[in-house]
C-alpha cells in the first residue's frame, strides 16, 4: 500500500510520536509511506534522519500557522496513496475535504485527543471511510453523536520506546547516584509538556501537602509555556530541594529506568503515552480519572485512578505507596508485564493495517 500519513506539526506530543513511529513500523512491514506535515521542522523532526520513509512539509518556511495547509491538495495526488491517516486535531480537520477531493482514496481519521472535539473533527468523522481511537471512552463518544460503530475501531498506543537495557543511556543505579538519590528515597516521575491542561501546578502543590518526613524526589521531563511558572512555584512552595526540571528530553527512557512510580494530574488525555510508557519501564501509576485514563491501567494492581480531580484522595494514594515499597515493586512488576502484553508497537501497527485493509476494500466495493 501506499499510506500517507498527515500531521500538522512535529511538537514534542505523544500523538507526534505515534505517528512517526507508525511510519516506520508500516515502512518496514514494505509499504510506501509519506508523513506528511503542514509546517517544517518541530523538536520531533531531528529523529527523522535515521528514518527510511520520506517526510515532507507544505510550508516550505514555518509560518507558525497549523492550518495554512496550501497545496495540500496537489501533495496527496503527487504521491497517489491509497490511505490517508490523519493524526491529530489540525490533520483531522482536513477529512472531510480530503475524502471528497479524493473518493477513490480510504481517508482514516483519528480521535486521540484529550481536548474538546472540534467542530471540523466532528464533520470529518461523518465523511471519512474510518475512525481509529485510541480508547473506547472515544468509541462510546462518538457513537454518542451518531457515527456508525462499524466505522470505528479502538488501537491503543503503542510504547514507541523498547526498554531494552542496551537502549538505555545510564544505568538505573548510576543515574540516581549522579542525581543525589539516597537509598530510601522513592522517586516520582512526570513526563509532560507544560501546558495548563497537563496541571503540574496542581502536582506540585499536592505534593506540597505530604509529610515532610516521606522521601521523596520529583522529577519533571517536559518543556513549554507553563515551565518558568512551576519552576517558581516550586520554590514558592518549599520544594526546590526535592523538584528537578530536565526540560525536554528526546529519549526519556534513562528516566523511566531510574525512578519508581509515575503520577499524573493532567486532565487533558484521553490514553496517555506518559502512563503506557511508565508501565512499560514498570512504574505503577497514581492519575487523575480522566476519559480513557482508567483503560490504561488495571486499577489497583498497576495504579490508582482518582476521581473528580479529588486532591485529598490523590495524596492519601501516594502517602500509602511512599509508605509501601514493597507494594510500589509488586505494583510495578504487575504493570510491566501487562504494558508489555497490550502495548506492542508490533501488534498496534498489524492492527492499524489490518483496518487500512478493511477501509480499501469499503472503498473499492
Amino acid at each position: 500500500m501506499r499510506i500517507l500519513v498527515f500531521q500538522d506539526y512535529l511538537r514534542c506530543g505523544g500523538t507526534e510520536r505515534q505517528s512517526i513511529a507508525l511510519c516506520d513500523y508500516f515502512t518496514r512491514q514494505g509499504h510506501e509511506v509519506l508523513l506528511l506535515t503542514i509546517r517544517p521542522g518541530g523538536v520531533l523532526a531531528v529523529s527523522l534522519n535515521k528514518n527510511r520513509f520520506q517526510c515532507k512539509s507544505l510550508q516550505v518556511k514555518d509560518l507558525g500557522c497549523d492550518f495554512w495547509a496550501w497545496g495540500l491538495g496537489r501533495e496527496v495526488r503527487a504521491f497517489g496513496p491509497d490511505v490517508i491517516l490523519c493524526m491529530g486535531r489540525v490533520a483531522n480537520s482536513f477529512g472531510a475535504y480530503l475524502q471528497k477531493r479524493f473518493p477513490k482514496t480510504a481517508v482514516i481519521a483519528s480521535a486521540r485527543t484529550g481536548k474538546k472535539l472540534p467542530w471540523l473533527n466532528r464533520r470529518s468523522f461523518r465523511n471519512v471511510t474510518g475512525i481509529i481511537v485510541n480508547a473506547q471512552w472515544w468509541k462510546t463518544r462518538l457513537c454518542q453523536l451518531g457515527i456508525p460503530e462499524g466505522k470505528i475501531r479502538t488501537i491503543y498506543n503503542s510504547c514507541v520506546f523498547d526498554g531494552r537495557p542496551e537502549n538505555c543511556g545510564r544505568p538505573r543505579s548510576e543515574m540516581r547516584k549522579s542525581l543525589n538519590v539516597k537509598g530510601d528515597e522513592c522517586v516520582l516521575l512526570n513526563v509532560a509538556s507544560f501546558r495548563k491542561g497537563k496541571r503540574q501546578e496542581a502536582l506540585l502543590r499536592d505534593l506540597a501537602a505530604l509529610p515532610r518526613e516521606q522521601a521523596w524526589q520529583l522529577w519533571c521531563v517536559g518543556a513549554g509555556p507553563r515551565l518558568n511558572y512551576c519552576c517558581k512555584l516550586a520554590k514558592r512552595l518549599g520544594l526546590e530541594k526535592r523538584v528537578r526540571f530536565f526540560g525536554f528530553e528526546a529519549d526519556p527512557q534513562p528516566f523511566y529506568e531510574a525512578a519508581d512510580l509515575a503520577v499524573s494530574t493532567s486532565l487533558e488525555d484521553s490514553f496517555p503515552n506518559f502512563l503506557v510508557e511508565a508501565q512499560w519501564f514498570g512504574l505503577p501509576v497514581v492519575a487523575f480519572d480522566y476519559q480513557g485514563v482508567r483503560e490504561c491501567m488495571d486499577v489497583g494492581k498497576t495504579g490508582f485512578v482518582v476521581q473528580d480531580a479529588d486532591v485529598e484522595r490523590f495524596s492519601a494514594e501516594l502517602r500509602y505507596l511512599l509508605a509501601s515499597p514493597g507494594t510500589v515493586q509488586t505494583m510495578g512488576a504487575t504493570a510491566q508485564a501487562r504494558a508489555r502484553t497490550l502495548f506492542l508497537e508490533e501488534a498496534q501497527g498489524k492492527a492499524y493495517l489490518e483496518f487500512m485493509i478493511e477501509c480499501l476494500r469499503q472503498i473499492s466495493s
